[in-house]
């Protein structure tokens, strides 16, 4: 079993996890700490449960606009759900289903390096 130190909000937590899932771990929490500590700079110091709190909720909030989307891109073209065939019964071409989803990638970069910003 791993065990990965971090720091969120100034204070240190060690955080148990699987062998090789460390850096993974340390990544997470440094995209948390980035967010609590922007949201301390801008409402200040509310306790910590609230702004892990508030951070938890920030990232929800991306998480699922970003499913929203992946559901709608889903969906385009008319094409009920997502099952493998739904794409080409909605006449969509190789091409289109592409360029989907090279924006998506786009979209999912721009919302993992707003993460890393704030």
């Amino acid at each position: 079993m791993g065990l990965v130190s971090v720091t969120l909000n100034g204070r240190p937590y060690d955080i148990a996890c699987d062998d090789g899932q460390e850096g993974h771990v340390a990544y997470l929490a440094d995209v948390l700490n980035s967010r609590v500590t922007a949201l301390a700079e801008t409402v200040g110091q509310v306790g910590e449960s609230r702004l892990l709190l508030l951070a938890g909720l920030l990232v929800a909030d991306e998480l699922v606009e970003a499913r929203n989307t992946l559901d709608q891109i889903a969906r385009g073209g008319g094409a009920e759900g997502g099952s493998p065939g739904a794409f080409t019964a909605s006449g969509l071409s190789e091409a289109e289903l592409a360029e989907m989803i090279n924006g998506l990638a786009q979209r999912i970069e721009e919302i993992a390096e707003r993460l890393k910003s704030a």
